[in-house]
Order: C-alpha cells, then sequence, then structure tokens
C-alpha cells in the first residue's frame, strides 16, 4: 500500500468521523435541552424518569464523542507522520487532485506548495464545497487541529512547530510586535555541516 492509497483512506476516514462527530454532538445539545425544559403537563414521577433517560443520553454522547475524538487525534498524528512523504511522490496538481481542489483555485495558488500548506494555509480541502464556510472545516485540517489542541505541550513554544520534523515545517509564519504590527518570521533551516545537522531558526530571537 502506498502513501497515497494510505492518505486517501486516512481522508476517507476522517470525513466519516467528522460527520459521526456532528451527529452525536446534535444528539447531545437535543438531550440537553430536554433536560432544561421544564415539564408541567406529566406527572412528576414520569418526568423524573424521562430526565433519568435524557441525562443517560447525554452521558453516553459525551463518551461517544470523547471516542471520536481519539480516532481524530491518531488520524491527525498520522497526517503528521506521512505528509512529508506526499509531497516527495506527487506533483503540485496531483497534491490538489488528492485533496479535491477546485480547477478554478488552482491558478492563483503557489505551484511549490506541499499537501500541508494547500491544507493548513490556503483551506484547499473540497474548496468548491467549503468555499463560502467562514472557517476552515476540512476533515484532514480537522483531525490535525484536534490532536495539537489535545496535545498542549506541542504548543508550548509555537515556533517550533515550524522547525523541521514539525507539521508546519517550510511555511513562514508571523509574530505579533509591541506596536501591533507583524513581523515575517522565515522558516527555519537544517544545515548540514563537517560537525553534523543542526537547525538554524531565522526567528530574529
Amino acid at each position: 500500500m502506498t502513501v497515497i492509497t494510505d492518505f486517501l483512506h486516512l481522508r476517507r476516514h476522517c470525513r466519516a468521523l467528522s460527520a459521526y462527530y456532528d451527529a452525536a454532538a446534535w444528539k447531545r445539545r437535543v438531550f440537553l435541552r430536554a433536560l432544561k425544559k421544564k415539564r408541567t403537563d406529566i406527572p412528576a414521577l414520569l418526568n423524573a424518569r424521562l430526565r433519568k433517560q435524557f441525562q443517560r443520553q447525554v452521558e453516553n454522547c459525551d463518551k461517544y464523542c470523547a471516542y471520536i475524538s481519539e480516532q481524530m487525534c491518531a488520524a491527525g498524528r498520522y497526517f503528521i507522520h506521512i505528509e512529508s512523504a506526499i509531497d516527495r511522490c506527487t506533483t503540485f496538481e496531483q497534491r490538489c487532485d488528492l485533496i479535491n481542489v477546485n480547477r478554478s483555485d488552482r491558478a492563483r495558488l503557489n505551484q511549490n506548495a506541499g499537501i500541508k500548506e494547500l491544507i493548513f494555509i490556503e483551506a484547499m480541502e473540497d474548496s468548491a464545497t467549503h468555499q463560502l464556510d467562514a472557517y476552515n472545516n476540512g476533515p484532514v485540517f480537522n483531525a490535525v487541529k484536534k490532536f495539537l489542541l489535545s496535545n498542549p505541550e506541542m504548543d508550548s513554544n509555537p515556533i517550533t512547530m515550524f522547525d523541521p520534523g514539525n507539521p508546519f515545517y517550510g511555511i513562514p509564519c508571523y509574530r505579533r510586535q509591541a506596536d501591533g504590527s507583524w513581523s515575517r518570521v522565515a522558516p527555519a533551516l537544517t544545515v548540514h555541516d563537517a560537525t553534523g545537522s543542526h537547525i538554524v531558526r531565522r526567528d530574529g530571537r
């Protein structure tokens, strides 16, 4: 099985997980509204039983959402593991095909963009479907976001997320200055010399 096949399976898996999570979250909201509603049209004993059932359903939804979140985290972690391999064996057009970038959107994109830049920076996953969305809602994006939010230790120093081996390596970032302006931070480089390989960070610190 190639890395491309892995990624296609991963995207389908992420899409299904997102749908399952959204459905469970919707059911949870329905049961919570039922719990908050005061019923005066039925006997108190029956009302108490119904409230227990609703509470049990909320708890079941919470457990299911937690399970789906774990699966999404695993998917996000796996994408981080394979994204560089995807870039090495695909062209720009092939990467766009993999995440279903609309043909009309491709001309304005950086033709050297890697898969992570297309997903995280350009928000091009299923671009025709999500073009009117107010925020990035791609399936792989959501999985990686869930993974990063569940592992705050990875975000203790955001700049390191852009270092070699980390999810956003090769993508420039920006730092807010004291006067409110933003300065560009160039990507870190891996330098090889006689002493070995080491990272040169160009964040101005």
